[in-house]
């Protein structure tokens, strides 16, 4: 039974294509993503450690460009140190170059640290029992969590561990169906449900749900094997469409207006077109009343927009299934920062993050996270079990010859202020600081070297701009540590 259980739920399984999108599916992407590093063997690898924080702070596609480096993520959502604590022999079984953990202020499980009269308490017993129940636990590393704990584990949790170590079928089922789910949706459906738009971007750029804004121009191709079509949120449609030749010209080949008497999904209707070259420019735009992006359905709190059509998974371009798990792209949806001064950024920012946390549950923890700033600014700093883990780590990678690098990540200056000048977080630095000297890693305080809010969308996650800036800035201080320890 065990032996079928390895083949079918720990070898097939992960052998299944994987045609999953950035921030999809995370549990399964990210033991997709292990299966992949192992099979790459030994090589210039340099793994980029840690939670969200890590995803939505790097670019390594754009890292070591002229180098025989590779970055890679082995990061995950809501990663805890002791999370990357329990990965920390996987990791060292893949030989990497280095290992640069990226680190923030929310990573540190403050749901655990009780500030009282002046002090900081960890709650280690409310800690092991609420952390058996979390997915990388249960599903990574239930056994080597189960013996390290079990004393202070209630028999149920104890139980619950031991069969999800004993069975890989008890791990995966939770995800099992969601590449299933995902390629049969590419291969048999028409492109109307997806996770994040894929077909061309337009000029004018678009939403990450494919909503257009009230224009859009892109390129397209034609004789490809699936049907486009869009979306209408509203009945009496009326989209005026150009179509221009691949080179720029002074008019279109040809301009019509089309309508859509119901709303919802309609087939665009290539066939009452021309016949055209291969490939062309495409301009759309709304003659209709738009809708707003709250209308839509694409967020509910801060400054709205309006939207247009929305478009289908792979409009105007041939699919491409490759897995796309960890591959980060640029929408408006983050985009639409840049457009904003910074008073109207920092409204946006109180009626996205701050307002009404009371009544949305989704702000829980980011409201506990921004309270225990205030609390701890000025408080002397006392370790505990999720800092000393980062020492552990490095005492570890010491061990294996593996340069460890610490990265402190940008905050939004809005959220920094509330702490990084106080007590805490200068104790917090040099206790980390002194101790992965001894080891020979580094620490770098890198939290307010992206000044400007408009490259955060929440406290402590990039935009795609602001990950593209802290990947520029932090390359080449990579490369020179990756140079001296050839």
């Amino acid at each position: 039974m065990w032996a079928l259980d390895h083949v079918i739920f720990d070898y097939l399984f992960f052998k299944f294509p994987n045609e999953m999108e950035w921030d999809s599916s995370h549990w399964y992407n990210f033991l997709s993503l292990r299966k992949k590093l192992e099979r790459e063997g030994e090589s210039e690898k340099v793994l980029f450690a840690g939670s969200s924080v890590s995803l939505y702070s790097i670019l390594p596609e754009k890292l070591f460009q002229d180098q025989t480096y590779k970055g890679q993520y082995y990061s995950h959502v809501a990663m805890a140190p002791t999370d990357l604590y329990y990965y920390r022999e996987h990791i060292s079984e893949l030989k990497p170059k280095a290992v640069v953990y990226i680190v923030n202020f929310a990573d540190l499980q403050w749901e655990y640290v009780e500030v009282k009269d002046g002090k900081t308490n960890f709650n280690e017993k409310l800690w092991t029992s609420e952390f058996s129940d979390r997915i990388p636990a249960k599903n990574i590393y239930p056994f080597a969590f189960l013996k390290d704990h079990y004393q202070n584990l209630t028999k149920k949790q104890t139980l619950s561990l031991l069969g999800k170590s004993l069975l890989n079928v008890n791990r995966v089922r939770a995800f099992f169906f969601d590449p299933i789910e995902v390629w049969f949706e590419n291969h048999f459906r028409s492109g109307r449900s997806y996770h994040r738009y894929a077909g061309e971007k337009p000029s004018q750029d678009i939403w990450a749900a494919g909503w257009i804004k009230e224009e859009a121009t892109m390129t397209c191709t034609l004789d490809r094997e699936v049907d486009d079509y869009i979306f209408s949120a509203k009945d009496q449609a009326t989209i005026h469409l150009e179509i221009w030749g691949k080179n720029k010209s002074v008019s279109p080949i040809f301009q019509t207006e089309i309508s859509f008497k119901k709303k919802g999904w309609h087939k665009f209707p290539w066939e009452k077109f021309p016949k055209i070259s291969q490939e062309f420019r495409l301009h759309l735009k709304m003659k209709s009343d738009l809708i707003t992006a709250k209308e839509a359905n694409i967020y509910h709190y801060g400054k709205d927009f309006y939207v247009g059509i929305r478009l289908s998974h792979f409009f105007c371009k041939a699919p491409n299934f490759t897995n796309k798990s960890y591959i980060r792209e640029s929408f408006f949806d983050e985009i639409r920062f840049n457009t904003m001064s910074d008073q109207a950024y920092e409204e946006d920012y109180r009626l996205r993050i701050l307002q009404s946390t009371e009544k949305r549950p989704e702000l829980r923890r980011l409201n506990t996270i921004r309270d225990k700033k205030s609390q701890i600014s000025n408080l002397e700093f006392v370790s505990w079990l999720e800092s000393d883990r980062i020492l552990q780590l490095s005492e570890h990678f010491q061990k294996m010859h593996i340069p460890f690098i610490v990265i402190l990540s940008p905050e939004n200056p809005i959220e920094s202020q509330l702490y990084i000048k106080g007590k805490w977080f200068a104790g917090f630095r040099n206790y980390l600081s002194s101790q992965l000297e001894k080891n020979g890693h580094y620490l770098w305080d890198l939290t307010e070297v992206l000044p400007y809010p408009q490259l955060f969308f929440d406290p402590h996650h990039l935009t795609y701009n602001g990950a593209l800036e802290f990947t520029k800035i932090m390359e080449p201080k990579l490369i020179e540590i990756l140079g001296e320890k050839r």
